[in-house]
């Protein structure tokens, strides 16, 4: 007698009940790059698309790193400024206190289409990712067009955690062991959302030491 045939497609079934977003390669278009957007350098369009005419995938997370005074941020308003001409409302997370009004309007940018957000601590800027994620994605079940949508952290290394402040304020000077866990944890949850609504994330950060192929600083 013929055994029952159960088919990969019978497991795929299953599967898409279980993950409404996961699906057959060739149909999903979850991880799919549909546009990019310049950064403003053709040398960086094409180190990071492969494409001087390329840039910034519009569903991924990346991040830059350098030393101070090497212009991350001006890599970070360049792209801010090209990100609002492809049609993105852009929210600039700003730990340094480091850009206005004005300095984003000499990078030409439109700040009508910015939302600036000064923030000091890793949960904070994990709270509001999560709500402004959050929100979109209720949106978009709710049946609504939502506004493409850009974020810009400048920078990572500056985001202190609610122990620091409160250590702080009560005159402890104590190493914060918290700091990478909370960091870890913020990109787990954030990463995934923000591709699936295709929200770019640019990150800068701070190198406080460097190591030549001599071992020599």
């Amino acid at each position: 007698m013929a055994k029952k045939e159960f088919t990969f497609s019978d497991l795929n079934k299953t599967l898409t009940s279980l993950n409404e977003v996961g699906g057959i390669m060739e149909d999903n278009d979850f991880s799919e790059i549909n546009s990019f957007t310049s950064m403003g350098n053709y040398v960086l369009n094409a180190c990071i698309s492969g494409d001087i005419f390329g840039g910034m995938p519009n569903n991924r997370s990346m991040s830059v790193a350098g030393d101070s005074g090497t212009g991350k941020t001006f890599l970070a308003l360049n792209l801010t400024r090209e990100w609002v001409n492809d049609g993105y409302n852009v929210i600039y997370y700003d730990t340094e206190n480091a850009v206005d009004e004005e300095t984003m309007s000499k990078f030409g940018i439109d700040t009508s289409k910015v939302r600036y957000e000064p923030v000091d601590t890793v949960f904070r800027f994990k709270h509001l990712v999560k709500k402004t994620t959050t929100k979109i994605r209720e949106a978009k079940e709710d049946g609504y067009e939502v506004p493409k949508v850009a974020m810009v952290l400048d920078s990572l290394g500056n985001l202190a955690t609610v122990k620091e402040h409160e250590d702080a304020e009560e005159g402890e000077n104590k190493v914060d062991m918290t700091r990478a866990k909370q960091l870890k944890s913020t990109f787990r949850i954030m990463t995934m959302e923000l591709a699936r609504l295709k929200i770019p994330l640019f990150i800068t950060n701070h190198t406080y030491a460097s190591m030549s192929l001599y071992g020599k600083p």
